[in-house]
């Protein structure tokens, strides 16, 4: 039920989509059959597109009455994707669909896979590339938000590659607009996430609410007892627990109370500084829920961490908040851990994950958190840095997560990661390069869907190799 509840919560529906086939008119003067035999592939592309978004196909565009009709049919779409069936001449469209101020997806692709086809009218047939390579420098010069996505649009490794694209672009646009709640204060004194909600406002319309320890309380009264009751069965059922009983209801009904607060709010992203709790637990176990469920995460108060999570949770399979936290140097090992966040959707396979009751530091109310061994795998990690000036950067890079066995003797979440080369040369270039002590890391190689996502909400990107 509760799980019914969050995800509902932070949907966003399915991308809705504007397919835009562009052309050049002379082409109807010089080649009067060629539009006709390009627009199959028009066709096809749209049944491939219709698998990840809504699509709405427009007519082929060659005229300026065209882009008006386009113009206007493009109004509910939340993207715009073009697909160049011959050369086009970038003009035609570029500051329209620039100025729609909507990601636009370039298909850079052709009619014929390649050279084996060749036939008198193959050039026609096959030279929207250029068009493309126009189209695009334009739309750079505009400040434009777009992204390009090249192959044969028949390829299995075309459709794959477009079908991340669409999640990318989704999770930009699942990015802006946010509502972020904070408990407390920004951790004092802590720099390299500091930021002024204001800029944030101006930057990706982020709000950023209060949420009070009494907001909190009061949700807690009103929560449903019997579903409060019936999750606890499910949790004791599933995975056990170490601790009181009623402590873990009470905690239980905290997380029930996150999800209406959210609810009534529409928040999608959270953080809490733990020294502001006093009369309620120190919300590990909620927000460990939350971030199973998507919702962003970040401790300490750090709302720009937190916002990326429902953004990575788009593209990948899995996104959590941590933190970089104890060195191996003989073995060339990280510790990840933070003080009670752990995301239980990267549990080993087949292992044991159980609740574990601890205090927060200085805390005398019980929280929890899911103790287990993380699942090896390859993981990308993203972190905001501040360039000169304070404008963001978003700095990627690629870690792996490795088997280890939990360490009974540290009573905080925690799992092993090892870079993809010696740890003094990755610690040294990570610091560098002005990388902050929260992060997130998102299963599976990134790299692109990274890139592609800082370029279209507009931040500067580096990642580390």
């Amino acid at each position: 039920m509760i799980e019914q509840k969050k995800n509902l919560q932070l949907k966003r529906g399915r991308l809705k989509a504007a397919l835009v086939p562009l052309y050049l008119e002379m082409y109807d003067r010089v080649a009067p059959d060629l539009r006709s035999s390009l627009a199959p592939m028009a066709v096809r592309v749209a049944e491939i597109l219709h698998g990840m978004a809504d699509v709405k196909v427009l007519p082929i565009v060659s005229t300026q009455e065209d882009v008006r009709r386009m113009k206007d049919a493009c109004g509910e779409a939340d993207c715009v994707i073009t697909l160049h069936l011959a050369y086009s001449p970038s003009l035609l469209t570029a500051h329209e669909l620039a100025g729609m101020h909507k990601p636009i997806l370039i298909l850079d692709t052709t009619f014929d896979r390649g050279f084996d086809a060749m036939s008198g009218d193959y050039l026609l047939k096959n030279h929207g590339i250029h068009g493309v390579m126009d189209f695009a420098a334009v739309l750079r010069s505009l400040g434009a938000a777009y992204t390009v996505c090249a192959g044969y649009y028949r390829d299995e490794s075309f459709i794959e590659k477009l079908e991340r694209s669409v999640k990318t672009i989704h999770a930009a646009l699942r990015y802006k607009n946010q509502t972020i709640g904070i408990t407390g204060k920004p951790f004092q004194m802590m720099g390299d996430f500091a930021v002024d909600f204001t800029l944030l406002f101006e930057k990706f319309s982020h709000n950023v609410v209060e949420i009070s320890e009494e907001d909190i309380l009061q949700a807690m009264d009103e929560a449903d007892g019997r579903e409060a009751l019936a999750f606890f069965e499910k949790e004791v059922s599933d995975f056990g627990f170490d601790g009181d009983g009623e402590s873990l209801k009470t905690n239980i009904r905290q997380y029930l109370a996150f999800g209406d607060l959210f609810a009534k709010q529409g928040i999608t992203a959270y953080t809490m500084n733990f020294d502001d709790f006093y009369k309620t637990p120190v919300p590990f176990y909620a927000v460990n829920n939350m971030m199973k469920n998507g919702v962003g995460y970040a401790g300490e108060g750090d709302v720009l961490t937190a916002s990326l999570g429902p953004a990575l949770n788009t593209f990948s399979e899995k996104a959590a908040f941590s933190e970089f936290f104890c060195p191996d140097w003989d073995r060339g090992l990280l510790l990840m851990s933070h003080m009670g966040e752990a995301d239980p959707r990267f549990a080993k396979e087949g292992s044991r994950v159980h609740l574990k009751e601890k205090t927060a530091l200085g805390k005398s109310v019980s929280s929890y958190y899911y103790e287990f061994e993380a699942q090896p795998m390859e993981l990308t990690f993203a972190t905001w840095t501040k360039n000169p000036g304070g404008a963001l950067r978003l700095l990627t890079g690629r870690l792996d997560c490795v088997s280890h066995p939990v360490f009974k003797e540290l009573g905080a979440p925690h799992f092993v990661v090892q870079p993809g080369r010696k740890l003094d040369e990755f610690l040294t270039e990570y610091s560098m390069n002005g990388g902050g002590h929260h992060l997130y890391v998102a299963q599976g190689d990134q790299k692109r869907e990274m890139e592609m996502f800082a370029s279209l909400i507009g931040v500067d990107f580096c990642f580390m190799e």
